[in-house]
């Protein structure tokens, strides 16, 4: 049960989810080289909502199912997968929202990779390289409704998750790792993803032909190193970058670009007794670091709340700090 200040009378909801499910596994070698992986999954799935306004029932019989394809070639290995997969359909519980977008639908998608995973450089860097892409079908959209609540102009949001008919998530993968000596260790990453979502009625009517899914950036990259500068002292030093992207859905407000430091200067003991002092710093640089926006929500005191214009909430600012870590047996 819940008050709410929006209702008149308290709310009050029962939710009860119930899931059989077999699943299976074979794997077969066709030779020394190449092994094939097929695997599949069925699941009955139920769940009863009952609230204020009635009763819904969810009753789907889900399946998923993939074959994956290993060969070794030399001291790399080929890979190739298709897969099918799914998430469970749900509920909506806001009171507010209309009738017809009280539940939603499973989303099905299916995978295609194909990649490279190996050493190089005569074992310096290990390298893993992988191209995918993936079609969404009743693709899951997180959306949300906004309503007055009363003629002051105050306003409240009700979230709510829709289903577009199509939805393509599309990129490449690289992860590498460097041994460029006894004492440093280097890992460089990098990824494109290109994140399309269609055919979307919103709650609030608009209808969606295509879009950009939010909270996808089209690039990021992670580079870090770790510096042995003695047998008890070590240095780390890492950048996090991710490109702009989209907020949410139902504007079109984004972060900007991001490129966060940080870096530990660690010391351990050796011997019998072992503990350690860890000098850390995140966000050395101080930047805003964008973790939610909205299009148009007057929520800063510090303009006394008059500013219409995009809102945002912010990561963590720079931090500095002290870590002792103390271990026995």
């Amino acid at each position: 049960m819940r008050e709410n200040t929006f209702l008149e009378a308290n709310y009050i909801t029962t939710y009860q989810p119930s899931s059989k499910s077999i699943y299976g596994q074979y794997a077969y070698a066709i030779n020394e080289k190449a092994t094939i992986t097929s695997a599949a999954r069925l699941e009955d799935y139920e769940a009863d909502f009952t609230d204020n306004i009635g009763f819904t029932k969810i009753s789907d019989t889900l399946v998923a199912a993939s074959v994956a394809l290993d060969y070794k070639l030399s001291n790399n290995l080929l890979f190739a997968s298709i897969s099918k997969g799914y998430k469970a359909g749900g509920f909506n519980i806001d009171p507010r929202l209309d009738v017809n977008n009280r539940s939603f639908m499973p989303e099905y998608n299916m995978n295609y990779e194909l990649g490279l995973k190996g050493s190089a450089y005569e074992g310096m860097a290990n390298i893993n390289l992988t191209f995918f892409y993936m079609d969404r079908i009743d693709a899951h959209v997180s959306d949300s409704a906004l309503f007055e609540i009363d003629d002051t102009g105050a306003s409240s949001f009700a979230d709510a998750i829709g289903n577009a008919d199509t939805g393509v998530n599309k990129g490449i993968e690289l992860a590498t790792i460097w041994d460029l000596s006894d004492k440093l260790y280097v890992q460089a990453n990098l990824g494109y993803l290109d994140a399309t979502f269609g055919n979307y009625t919103k709650v609030n009517g608009d209808f969606v032909s295509l879009q950009d899914q939010a909270q996808a950036p089209k690039y990021n990259a992670y580079v870090s190193s770790t510096w042995k500068i003695t047998e008890q002292l070590s240095w780390f030093i890492d950048m996090d970058i991710k490109d702009d992207y989209r907020l949410g859905i139902n504007h079109d407000v984004r972060t900007s670009f991001t490129a966060i430091f940080n870096s530990e200067l660690t010391w351990h003991s050796q011997g019998k007794y072992l503990y350690s002092l860890k000098l850390w710093m995140k966000n050395i640089a101080d930047r805003d670091v964008i973790s939610r926006g909205f299009g148009s929500f007057p929520n800063d005191p510090r303009d006394g709340y008059s500013n219409f214009g995009p809102y945002f909430q912010y990561g963590q600012p720079r931090q500095v700090g002290v870590t002792f870590k103390y271990e026995w047996e």
